[in-house]
């Protein structure tokens, strides 16, 4: 279990569209939106999914059941790439 700060606490509502965007141009590795929604508040992380395309948020709803722990390195390499993302808009 990841301990510690909360990940991704840098998305705001104002950022929901270019993370999906961020995921959408990922969508061949649903689990990286099943990670970072994971760390979002509620409301955000069901924002984030609503927006996807259809055929995402099936396979989205899939990985849920199947993911297997991610380790934290993974979890810190992704967050910065979702931040760098978003600061290169």
């Amino acid at each position: 279990m990841i301990t510690g700060p909360r990940y991704f606490s840098f998305i705001e509502d104002a950022h929901i569209r270019r993370v999906a965007g961020f995921c959408v141009v990922r969508r061949d590795r649903p689990w990286i939106t099943v990670v970072v929604a994971s760390f979002l508040r509620g409301d955000l992380a069901r924002e984030l999914i609503a927006s996807l395309p259809t055929e995402m948020q099936a396979r989205i709803a899939l990985e849920i059941l199947n993911l297997r722990p991610v380790p934290q390195e993974r979890v810190e390499a992704l967050e910065a790439d979702v931040k760098a993302f978003l600061e290169a808009a």
